[in-house]
């Protein structure tokens, strides 16, 4: 039972008895009461009057003058600020509270009033009850009725009969019930309820199976204030308003924290409990964690047809994207798209050495794979792919194909390229020098040491092809000028030991040549030469061979000694030559031929003319 509710029908009581028996001009049992009368008490068909005043505001005590505490008043004034309209005000020492007429009942209905002696025992219906001592009644010359003394007074039923030298009058107190719905009622003709004033001590509403609703049918808004500041609003447009941190806690308030909503600065934070221990943190000005307290937690982020888009697996560190599957750290299954440089780093994702770098340059990409921290490895989309740009002696590249490991093989260490083997000890002769120049290998083709058949396609039907010590090729060999290139160059060092051909064509068209001049050396140069045997002494086979002496052909047909050749010696300028002589003499047969033709002829006019002569001498015997 709220004592407030309690105290107001001890007032509405004691109003209607002390006023009754010791107001001045108090009209009791008539029927026109006096117009400055300050209590009506009627029977069964009457009631009290409380004076009617216009109450302004219900902060004011005016237009009463110093109020006493509990003062009852009928207010007249429908605007009253801070009231709610018409109706019974009391003052409650600092301002004017409105009292309750609602309709209906509840716990707080007068049940029964019992006089012993003079004490008045008022019976309210929650088993409360309050002792009013009338003794102050009984022999007061303050009450007068027909100027006789008031002898006693006694209580039957809810009728409280006083009596004096004029007789008995009997009051009907049951008008002073007062039947409150919600306790807080002021017009029952109106419905209006007022809300306000201080709560006196602890309250409990026990709703059993009833609802309370508060229906925000108009402008009024729900407000819910600390200090006079709104800290929680319902608006009548049914938006709802929290004006501090907010907090979900396990079946009770005093529970297990389980989320806050707070503010962080101006910012918005709001945390997701486990255990009582933040575990997910999102802070509008600073980070957004999920996990704080690193468990076993994963985070699954589904799209309008994926249920893993993004997928965190916080048991296996993994993160994937398009499945919840993982093999790595970070796993994608899909298309991936990237915009800008991506970097692959080696530890701290910050400072970590760059190990591949993908990036554009001029919209064109780049695959940048990094060695202590320096690029070696280049694929450029549009410029320069470079493989082992720092060139370390290890950086190989080798691309296999269906039966071949090694198909292609760049050999960092060996400075070449291998095509066909991975045997390291195919290049025969590198970095052995050939007269004044030194063999390096930049291109090795082979099947393996020991095997042959390795052919270098060259053309759509033209190829090299190896053969046990000897390379062949399968079309016809030309150089790519006309006579002015060697077969062979040295006379000391690099000759040829045998040359097999089925013949030699030598260029001799007549529309070929010019300065065509009759041979001048014949049978006498011939009859000159010295024949002879001999052995190259830098023959490795230390065969007998059979010629002319280079220097004793020079002074009878030079033609047929090479004593000079024309050599590029500048390969930047392939097309210049120089005239040099050559350190080592050689003969070229073949110029002999026509010598030893015009010798021939020379030698069958000397026999023809031998013949004619013996002839002669034949005949004049």
């Amino acid at each position: 039972m709220n004592n407030f509710h309690k105290m107001l029908g001890t007032l509405l009581f004691l109003a209607g008895t002390h006023y009754s028996l010791f107001a001045q001009n108090v009209g009791i049992g008539t029927n026109t009461p006096h117009n400055s009368a300050k209590l009506h008490i009627s029977d069964t068909n009457r009631g009290i009057l409380i004076p009617q005043i216009s109450i302004g505001n219900t902060s004011s005590a005016a237009p009463v003058t110093s109020p006493a505490v509990g003062l009852l008043v009928f207010n007249t004034n429908t605007t009253t600020t801070g009231g709610g309209g018409q109706g019974f005000y009391f003052w409650n020492g600092s301002q004017w509270a409105m009292l309750s007429t609602s309709s209906g009942t509840d716990d707080q209905n007068l049940t029964g009033a019992t006089l012993t002696g003079n004490n008045l025992t008022i019976d309210i219906e929650d088993g409360a009850s309050t002792v009013v001592d009338l003794s102050a009644l009984v022999n007061d010359a303050d009450f007068v009725i027909g100027n006789e003394y008031n002898t006693g007074a006694s209580l039957t039923g809810t009728t409280l009969n006083v009596t004096d030298g004029g007789g008995t009058q009997s009051v009907n107190l049951a008008a002073l019930r007062r039947n409150a719905e919600n306790g807080l009622y002021v017009n029952a003709g109106t419905n209006a309820i007022r809300l306000g004033g201080s709560l006196l001590e602890n309250t409990t509403i026990t709703q059993n199976t009833n609802n309370m609703t508060f229906n925000l049918n108009s402008s009024g808004d729900f407000h819910i204030q600390d200090g006079g500041i709104n800290h929680f609003s319902v608006i009548d447009n049914g938006n709802t308003y929290f004006g501090g941190d907010v907090y979900w806690r396990d079946e009770n308030t005093a529970g297990t924290i389980l989320a806050q909503l707070f503010d962080d600065g101006n910012d918005g934070r709001f945390r997701i409990m486990e255990n009582g221990i933040t575990s997910v943190d999102l802070d509008a000005n600073t980070q957004f964690i999920f996990n704080e307290q690193g468990l076993d937690r994963n985070f699954r982020i589904e799209s309008n047809t994926n249920n893993d888009m993004f997928f965190m697996d916080a048991g296996l560190n993994r993160v994937s994207i398009g499945t919840d599957l993982s093999a790595g750290t970070f796993n994608v299954l899909g298309n991936s798209y990237h915009s800008d440089d991506i970097y692959l780093r080696d530890g701290a994702v910050n400072t970590g050495d760059i190990l591949v770098r993908i990036f554009d340059s001029a919209d064109d990409g780049i695959i940048d794979v990094y060695e202590d921290n320096l690029m070696n490895h280049r694929i450029h989309g549009n410029g320069t792919t470079v493989f082992n740009e720092q060139g370390n002696n290890n950086a190989d590249v080798r691309m296999e194909s269906d039966t071949r490991a090694n198909a292609f093989w760049l050999d960092a260490s060996e400075n070449l390229i291998r095509f066909g083997s991975g045997s390291t000890a195919s290049d025969y002769q590198n970095g052995a020098t050939i007269g004044t120049t030194v063999v390096d290998y930049v291109a090795d083709f082979d099947r393996g040491i020991g095997a042959v058949g390795t052919a270098i396609g060259i053309g759509s039907v033209e190829y090299l092809l190896d053969n046990s010590s000897e390379t062949s090729i399968n079309n016809a060999f030309s150089p790519t000028t006309h006579i002015n290139r060697d077969l062979g160059f040295s006379t000391t060092t690099r000759g040829w030991d045998d040359v097999y051909a089925d013949n030699f064509v030598n260029i001799s068209d007549l529309r070929e040549k010019k300065d065509i001049q009759e041979l001048q050396y014949g049978l006498n140069e011939v009859l000159k030469m010295r024949p002879v045997s001999y052995i190259l002494k830098q023959d490795p086979f230390g065969d007998r061979k059979l010629g002319l002496i280079a220097q004793e052909a020079l002074a009878l047909v030079p033609e047929a000694v090479k004593t000079h050749d024309n050599k590029i010696l500048d390969e930047k300028k392939p097309e210049e030559y120089t005239r040099i002589e050559l350190e080592r003499m050689g003969m070229t047969y073949l110029q002999l031929i026509p010598v030893l033709i015009k010798a021939t002829q020379e030698q069958q006019t000397l026999i023809e003319r031998l013949k004619s002569e013996i002839e002669t001498l034949k005949t004049h015997k």
